[in-house]
């Protein structure tokens, strides 16, 4: 049940009548809960849906999936909150819980008109200070139950409201930024699909973004209450449609928005704080306070500001043309020496021309903050028991992030998809990250694994049937006469590679390289540079096996030099070292490779010579080989002549002779098997 419990009713009523209910129209809280906050939750999510399509990991992902559980505040649910706790079981779509947390972080009213402000400016007192009379009344009337609990908005959204003593048992958030996590994370790990545990924490994404919302209304870090009949006329004047009217992508560029919640809404509200006036805390003409009794803000300087023709305060945020205030009529005509100020609807409607888009954009953020990154696999084979069986493979992995950096267990959720039938996946192991079932299928269906985390889908990409790899494996050896690169060309004309597979030669002209999965380099000689690629296999629907390839599957795909060519190598009697380094290559460069440089020394005293010196030892350890599917595809290349510098040097003379040769080479390409299994 919800936690969320007023203490008493003459308590609720005394705080609603003064802070927002009755005296107070609807609409003038924070942006306004009842239609203003839902809407920026909506266009927000609407704006998720935009810039997906650039976020990896999220592009193919959605938030239209099934219904799930939760506790509800909604909208129908009222605001008449003076004794009874809403906690109204139901099942929405996250999109729907997420719209409707812009209503519920209102709620109840009264407790929340005094944990919804942050003034970035004062670190010691961030929280509401101004109509502190109102809080005395109280006090004195219930007791130290009814104090100010002297917590800000941002401390609130990040659920710091332990240590409050009596005001944490009035009232103790459950759907904090915090909350949604954990909430998340216990609904991925619980069994069920669509557990209450997903509808709290979307509800709690949504009433987090209320939060960072209201960093965008300047009343909300200005320390400017609005209780009794002091409403704020951009809160006042903003509805649904407004905030409809107003939104664009033309929001501020001057706040980081990747980054977590509590960054974002510091940045938020000190934006708003130095660049816009709330009603009451337009600095007065001739005295050192604004019309709330508090010393002016430095930002935006009245000083610094023209007047316009018309009587208005100008100034430009983020380049934009915005009338802060308005000089008062009767100072306009004269009748007053005094300078005054108010805030029509020009003014107003110049904050939401900036504002709006910018707390949208801000709200949206915290959904591309809240949505771990998840990457799904799915492989699949034929069945051996049934022709039109296949064993399914799924696999979901957290691409780790600094709001998800540890592994989440996941229990629910999992579903294969064919067209658009979709089966739920029983769970039989631990968690899904892992796990395998049969289906039905035809060769032309594509086959798709998928996750709906309670309305949050992931998939993988279509694996088609007949393009699965058929589960076999060849030993085969391949000669290569006829290599085309990017750029180059190795044996061109009417060479071809040849293959080698059980003794019998064939030909498989046409073969390119594109691109390695992996390359080594092996000492010994012949030195050998080893590839990666692979050649699909294809089973038909009779079942037999076909490639392009002479049905080969993947394959290790080696280049070998050949013997070098004989270096004879000739003194006289007497004491020498020789050095022998491999110092490049002619011609031939496809690509850039290193080189080491091998210094063998021979001494000897009776003359003679020495065939076949040249060695190259440097070797790059084999890196695994991992499972490949796809096109052809293997790359690289290297020169066909290696050079060698030979050094002699007489050890009784020290003098030096040195001279480069070629080492010539043959090209071989070595396959070894693998099998193909998910």
């Amino acid at each position: 049940m919800e936690t969320r419990r007023l203490v008493g009713g003459i308590l609720t009523l005394l705080v609603v009548l003064i802070f927002s209910g009755m005296i107070l129209p609807r609409e003038a809280r924070a942006w306004g809960n009842q239609s203003a906050h839902p809407e920026i939750n909506r266009i927000a999510l609407e704006l998720f849906d935009q810039r997906k399509a650039d976020i990896p990991f999220l592009k193919n992902a959605t938030l239209d999936g099934d219904k799930t559980r939760g506790i509800a505040w909604d909208p129908g649910d009222g605001t008449d909150l003076f004794n009874k706790t809403q906690a109204n079981e139901r099942e929405k779509q996250a999109k729907d819980w997420i719209v409707d947390g812009g209503f519920s972080a209102d709620e109840p009213e009264g407790p929340m008109a005094l944990r919804h402000f942050y003034d970035p400016t004062q670190a010691a007192t961030p929280w509401l200070t101004d109509q502190r009379w109102v809080t005395e009344i109280l006090t004195r009337t219930l007791g130290t139950i009814a104090v100010n609990p002297e917590i800000s908005i941002l401390d609130w959204a990040m659920d710091r409201d332990q240590g409050l003593g009596a005001m944490e048992v009035i009232y103790s958030q459950e759907y904090s930024w915090p909350d949604a996590k954990a909430y998340f994370k216990q609904a991925l790990a619980d069994r069920t699909a669509g557990n209450e545990f997903y509808g709290k924490a979307w509800r709690a994404l949504g009433e987090t973004m209320h939060l960072v919302a209201d960093m965008g209304v300047p009343a909300h870090v200005r320390n400017d209450g609005h209780a009794l009949n002091d409403a704020d006329p951009l809160e006042y004047a903003t509805n649904a449609a407004e905030v409809r009217n107003n939104y664009s992508t033309d929001w501020s560029t001057a706040i980081n928005y990747d980054q977590g919640v509590a960054g974002l809404m510091r940045d938020l509200a000190l934006y708003t704080n130095r660049n816009f006036f709330s009603k009451d805390t337009i600095p007065l003409a001739g005295r050192t306070t604004t019309a709330n009794g508090q010393a002016p803000y430095a930002l935006p300087d009245m000083s610094a500001l023209t007047v316009s023709k018309s009587g208005y305060i100008e100034s430009y945020v983020d380049g934009k043309y915005v009338r802060q205030a308005r000089q008062a009529f009767w100072y306009r005509m004269g009748l007053s020496k005094t300078p005054a100020y108010t805030m029509d609807s020009v003014v107003i409607a110049d904050q939401q021309r900036v504002l709006i888009p910018t707390s949208v954009r801000a709200a949206e953020a915290v959904i591309e903050r809240f949505l771990p990154r998840f990457e799904v696999k799915s492989s699949v084979k034929p069945d051996t028991s049934a022709e039109d069986k296949y064993t399914v493979f799924g696999s979901i992995t957290l691409q780790p992030n600094t709001e998800w950096p540890d592994r989440l267990v996941i229990r629910n959720g999992a579903y294969v998809r064919i067209g658009e039938k979709k089966t739920m996946v029983k769970l039989y192991s631990d968690d899904f990250s892992e796990f395998s079932t049969t289906v039905s299928a035809a060769v032309g269906d594509e086959i798709v694994v998928g996750y709906d985390l309670g309305g949050y889908i992931i998939e993988s990409d279509p694996v088609e049937i007949q393009d699965i790899p058929a589960r076999q494996s060849i030993d085969a050896t391949y000669e290569l006469t006829g290599l085309e690169l990017p750029g180059r060309v190795f044996g061109t004309g009417d060479n071809s590679i040849t293959v080698r597979i059980g003794g019998e030669v064939k030909t498989a002209p046409g073969l390119q390289f594109e691109r390695a999965e992996w390359y080594s380099f092996v000492s010994g000689w012949p030195p050998v540079l080893r590839f990666v690629f692979s050649i699909p296999a294809i089973r038909q629907p009779d079942g037999t096996v076909k490639t392009e390839y002479n049905d080969l599957d993947v394959v290790n795909l080696g280049v070998a030099l050949g013997e070098p060519e004989e270096m004879k190598i000739e003194r006289d009697e007497g004491s020498y070292h020789m050095t022998y380094e491999f110092v490049g290559y002619t011609d031939g460069e496809a690509f850039s490779m290193p080189l080491s440089t091998t210094g063998k020394r021979y001494p000897w005293n009776n003359g003679g010579s020495i065939s076949n010196v040249p060695h190259i030892t440097w070797a790059q350890q084999d890196t695994p080989i991992k499972e490949f599917r796809g096109p052809f595809e293997a790359g690289g290349g290297f020169a066909i002549n290696f050079r060698v510098k030979v050094t002699s040097k007489d050890m009784t003379t020290g003098e030096e002779t040195s001279g480069v040769q070629e080492v010539g080479q043959v090209v071989v390409i070595a396959l070894v098997k693998r099998i193909v299994e998910p």
